[in-house]
Parts: C-alpha cells; structure tokens; sequence
C-alpha cells in the first residue's frame, strides 16, 4: 500500500478532502495532519514523513502563510534529498505566486485550480504517480533517530537562537555523512516548535539546477526568499534592498543552507560577503525588537566560510560534528533489541562501534544488518564480507565520490584516479608530509604515471589532498592528517586481508627509517610514535598472543632506534614524547583489549629517554 503525507491548511480543507478521498479509493494510505501545533505535531509529523511514500502538498496563499505547512515542506524537503529519489509533489488549488515559496519555486507545480472539476481531479492524480515505484512498507533503511545524538550540539545552537544577545551566524562541518543534513532538519524541527515564533527557510544545493552552485546571487535570493535583481549584479543597493525586505517580515528569521560545500570557491566567498552585509545592516536599521535573523551553514569545508564579516560585524561560529562514541551505539542497540542480555549488549556495541568506526551512514548500514540476524549472530563484526556489505556502498559513493576528491575542480577522470591512487597508500598513515609523497612517487613508476597523466607534481597532488572532504582541517600541525574514523574504513577496504595489512606497516616503518635518518630536530618525536603504531598494529596482526610481552620490549628497541634530537635535552624530549602518546586516543584505543598496555608502554619510552631517572 501506498502511503502519501498530504500537507494542507484548513482553507483548504474541502479539496484536500476530495484529493484525500480519490487516493484513498485507489489504495493508498493517507495521512492527513492539517493544522496541528505543539511538540507532539512535530513529533509526528517526523514519524509520519519517515513512514511515508510520498509528500503531497496544496499550495494556497493560505498554505504560505501557516507556519506549520511551512514546517512539513521543509521536513519533506530534507527527506526528499535523503531518499535520492522525487518524494514531494506540489499540487496549486489555489493561484499562488511563486515568488516568496522557497524551495517551491524551482519545481514543478500540478495544476488543480479553480474549477476543480472531476476530470481535473482524475489529471492530477495520474501527474501524482502515487502507486506507480513507491517502496514496500519495512524496506527504509533504519530510521535515523534510532542513532543520531547530537544533543550537546543541538541545545547550544537552539539555545542560542532563542536567546539575545547570542550569535547568529553559524557553520556547521563534517565528512561526507557525519549528519550534517538531519542535524540542519532537527535544529529545523526544534526551532519551530519554539517561541518566538520563527520564519524558517532551508535551501540544499544537492536539489537545485546545477548553474545554481556557480551563480550566488540565485543562491542568495533563494536563501533569503527574495526576488531576483533585474541587474546581473548585486553590490551594495541590492543589499539594502534584500535587508528591507527582512526587517518588513518583523519577526526572526532563520535560514539554513546545506551543501554549501557545492559552490565553486569564487560563488561561496560573494555570497559569504553578500549575507555579511546584508545582516549586518539588518542588525544596524531593524526598529524591532522581534526581527533577528540568523544564519546556519552546512559544509563539508571550512575554507571559504570562516571569518564572516569584510568590514568586521560578527564572526561565524563553528560547529564539528564528529563520529558517534560507544555510548551512543550502546543505545542504538539497545532500542532494537531491548531484550539482549549485558554481557550480548556489550559485545554488540563494542563490535558495531568497530565495525561502523561511528560512522553514521556506515552505523546505518550496521544495525540494519545486525537486525537482519536477529541478533543471534556470532557477532564476527570484523569479517571482510560483513564489511563490505555494509561499508563499501558508503566508500564508493560518498567517501570516494567526485565532490568529495575533487569539490573544485569539476569531475576530472584523470586526476580523481592520481587521488585514489594516492589514497591507497595515504591511508596508511595517520599523519601525511610531502615526504610520504615523495617516497611514494620515488619508489612507484605507475604512480608516477598516473601524476603525469594528470597534469600534476607533487605540490599539486598535495594540495589536490588538501581540499578533499576527506581532510580534517582541525589539527593545527605542519601535514595533512584525514579523519581518523574515514582513514581506518578507507585502510580496511584498500587493504582487506592480514598479510596486505602486515605489508602496509612493514612499508610504512621502512620510510619512516629513512625519514628519521636525515631528521635531526623535533619531528624525530612523532616519528617515533608513528613507528610505535605501525609495530603495534603489526603485531596485533601477526602475533595478537604475545602483544603484552612483544610491545614494551619494541617500544625501548624504537627509542634507541630514533636517536634524541640534539636540541632537546632528555627530560624535554620525554614529556613531549610521553605527553603526545598519552594523548592519543585512538592509539590507546587500538590497545583496548588490553589491560594496563598502553601505559606500560608509556612508562617503557620514558625510562628509556631518560635513563630511568
């Protein structure tokens, strides 16, 4: 059966009975929600939209003006964009101009106008397609809301939204698939149901005509709901402009903006200077104390959107979004199978956690299968096959997708393939210097190729590695370093069995012999702890049994290997040392099965530098 949401306000009432009536008779399940404000509607109206097949939406004056219609279409709106798939049909009962619809305005509108009359009725219902591909009830995916926790991050953004005096500019950044589109549909959802009310308006590139991520100004108007300038441009007097037309709607205003990662650089930085202005003269002119206008970005970069404000005015705030912890998969499990015993419960966070690596989508994919045994399975998370069914989809279309690798330089087939191939050898390592890429290209004739082909040298490809998706722009240090969850996925799929994997860490200790040889300064610390991991992670592979006994005893082998840097006296060099190994999580991690390693090893390095003094 069918089910279709009809979004529709009580002007409307009489035709969306009709249209109600007609697709109840042809087999489809209707929901019918109407005006219903409060919590509990937007409650359940998420619920309603995760479950349906399709959103139909009656488009009146009237249905323009209902804030709670305005909060089904953007729901709907998201839910399209998640689906990859048509998921909302615009059905006009009432003239209506397009200017001022939002997202509406770029798609098409059925035509049930004045008079409605049965054959009319008949057309739309054929221009619908409601039965034609809809997806069998219990075939979604598992619903998001079963793992998104992102409360810390939520009560800080709707907190400041509603307060004064707090900012209104905000960036909100992560991986391919980390949540940043339901983050933007949740703080949405919250924001509506919250006083004062709120004009809320969410544009995603992801669905509008592709000229539209070179050409801010259509982005612009969109965003804000304005009418286009009649002039090509828009410079200072079209500012003023677009800020009347806020501050004339006399309430708050909140504009989303997903995708943002979309836009060809030269795009994102004018429409980052245009809304600069333009709220900065809202701030400035607005005589009422009701009008705030606010502003979220959803990236996969922060480049381009940092720093608002040309002419000084407010600075955006960023906000991260990292993997999902073992606490959070922890409830996830236990709201799918309630009934797991502690000790099942345990063993299956801790092997969904290590197989998703808190991936969102990946976590998605997880405990869709996990679900598919019941729950009654060895748990063997770490099998290859396990992983590449419910990994490899998000591998090959997200993380190794071309706005992903190449979000500037348009779909190039010769460079995106000098990227996988640099990815390849990459993902080794958990820290990435021009070194790495020169070793690689020194030692690799068709990589070398592959470079050439696409027109770059080893600057290039560096850089080209640098505005990947891929990249955590974060770590304030002299070398790339991936996301850490997204490079032990990539390392698990580029290397699928233990001896490709014992191979990748031999390797990888090889340079950095070579390395430390000609290193004289501070970098021979990290390169220690590097070495350490690659023997740690080596060891785990080759010889799981003895890893207590082996790892200490390496650790003071590579401490007398890695000579002291000369301008560091013993105690300084061991609390740098010691200090960035404590602080490594997920090191420790890659030892959690171990009680009491990590910081044997830790104490091992030190006695060592120091002589045990």
């Amino acid at each position: 059966m069918t089910r279709i949401f009809l979004s529709h306000t009580g002007a409307d009432s009489d035709i969306a009975g009709r249209l109600s009536e007609a697709m109840r008779e042809r087999g489809a399940e209707v929901y019918d929600y109407g005006d219903r404000p409060g919590q509990e509607f937007v409650r359940g109206t998420q619920s309603a939209l995760e479950n349906a097949d399709y959103f139909v939406a009656l488009i009146s004056p009237a249905a323009m003006e209902s804030d709670w219609c305005d909060l089904e279409r953007q729901t709907a709106y998201h839910r399209q964009i998640e689906l990859k798939r048509q998921f909302v049909f615009v059905v006009q009962v009432q003239r209506t101009p397009r200017t001022g619809t939002g997202f509406l305005r770029v798609a098409s509108w059925i035509d049930l106008l004045e008079p409605q009359t049965p054959d009319k009725l008949t057309k739309t219902l054929a221009a619908l397609g409601f039965g034609d591909g809809a997806p069998a009830p219990g075939t979604g995916p598992t619903p998001w809301t079963v793992f998104h926790n992102r409360e810390d991050e939520l009560n800080r953004l709707i907190n400041a939204l509603t307060t004064r005096g707090t900012p209104d500019l905000w960036l909100v950044v992560s991986p391919p698939k980390l949540g940043k589109t339901w983050f933007l549909q949740e703080v949405l959802r919250r924001r509506a149901a919250l006083d004062p009310p709120c004009r809320i308006q969410l544009v995603d590139l992801r669905s509008l005509p592709l000229e539209y991520r070179h050409d801010w100004i259509k982005v612009l108007c969109q965003l804000l709901d304005i009418a286009e300038p009649a002039s090509a441009t828009f410079g200072q007097s079209e500012c003023v402009t677009a800020a009347a037309a806020l501050i004339k709607r006399d309430r708050a205003q909140l504009y989303l903006l997903d995708s943002a990662d979309l836009m060809s650089k030269p795009a994102a930085a004018n429409l980052r200077s245009a809304l600069t202005t333009i709220h900065r003269l809202v701030q400035r002119r607005s005589s009422s104390g009701k009008t705030r206008v606010s502003l979220i970005i959803a990236s996969r970069h922060k480049d381009g959107w940092e720093g608002f404000g040309p002419q000084g005015g407010p600075r955006i705030v960023k906000i991260p979004l990292g993997e999902f912890t073992e606490d959070v998969v922890r409830l996830a499990v236990r709201e799918l199978a309630d009934d797991l015993s502690t000790d099942a419960l345990d063993k299956w966070s801790d092997g969904l956690c290590r197989l998703s690596e808190g991936l969102p989508a990946v976590l998605a994919q997880s405990l869709r299968w996990a679900e598919s045994t019941e729950f009654v399975d060895d748990c063997q998370t770490a099998a290859q096959e396990v992983f590449d069914q419910v990994a490899r989809p998000y591998i090959k279309g997200d993380l190794l997708a071309t706005e992903s690798l190449l979000p500037f330089a348009g779909d190039d087939p010769k460079r995106r393939a000098a990227l996988e191939a640099a990815l390849k050898f990459a993902v080794r390592y958990r820290l990435l210097t021009q070194s790495h890429l020169r070793y690689h290209i020194e030692n690799n004739a068709e990589f070398q190729r592959l470079l050439e082909t696409a027109g770059w040298n080893q600057v290039d490809l560096w850089q080209a590695i640098g505005q990947t998706a891929l990249q955590n722009r974060e770590v304030q240090e002299p070398w790339h370093v991936l996301h850490r969850p997204i490079r032990r996925l990539l390392y698990r799929y580029y290397y699928p069995d233990a001896d490709s994997r014992r191979s990748s860490h031999e390797q990888a200790r090889e340079f950095y012999a070579k390395w430390a040889a000609r290193g004289a300064g501070w970098e021979l610390g990290p390169i220690l702890v590097e070495s350490l991991w690659h023997e740690t992670a080596k060891l785990l592979h080759t010889s799981p049994g003895t890893v207590p006994e082996d790892l200490p005893r390496t650790a003071v082998r590579l401490v007398d290997e890695f000579r002291r840097p000369e301008i560091l006296e013993p105690s300084e060099y061991c609390d740098y040392v010691t200090e960035r190994l404590t602080a490594d999580r997920e090191f420790e991690m890659l030892l959690r099965d171990f009680d009491g390693l990590f910081p044997r090893v830790v104490a091992a390095i030190a006695d060592t530098i120091t002589g045990g003094a």
